[in-house]
């Protein structure tokens, strides 16, 4: 089970492959493989964490496990990760919640549209806007700034 901390923040242990087991790296959990199901890791492996969401580690502990899918896992200490947004100004408030809202970029060629539609957060997520890094300019008749924004 994840354990709340300040500002939302959320942290466990969960077991992670031995190649992903490094201080920092982030990783998206798609979903339990069909082998996770029998597995008796799975509470602390899989149980818990959200499809699609980016998920960084903070730590890990030298043990390993078996594991069907992976070879070899390792306990490690995650917490959801920092995604880079654009947010319409008028929400872009440093500690405020609010609900995501995608902004409608359609046009892949554009190096917005990664910021419109960040990978990990999904439209009516809660987030938590963690820092506001500045005015990225209107699009669409919205004045959008960039921020670093957690999912609450």
């Amino acid at each position: 089970m994840f354990t709340q901390c300040c500002f939302g923040m959320f942290e466990r242990i969960v077991l992670v492959p031995s190649y992903l087991a490094h201080r920092d790296e982030s990783f998206i959990f798609v979903s339990p493989a069909s082998e996770c199901n029998k597995c008796k890791h799975r509470p602390a492996c899989v149980e818990g964490l959200i499809s699609g969401r980016i998920y960084r580690i903070i730590e890990t502990r030298e043990k390993t496990f078996e594991c069907p899918v992976h070879g070899e896992v390792k306990p490690a200490k995650i917490t959801m990760s920092d995604v880079r947004a654009a947010l319409p100004e008028k929400v872009a408030i440093e500690g405020a919640i609010v609900n995501f809202t995608s902004i409608k970029c359609n046009d892949l060629r554009k190096d917005m549209y990664t910021l419109c539609n960040p990978v990990g957060i999904k439209p009516g997520d809660r987030v938590l806007v963690k820092k506001v890094e500045g005015f990225l300019g209107e699009y669409e008749g919205e004045r959008l700034v960039l921020c670093i924004i957690r999912p609450y």
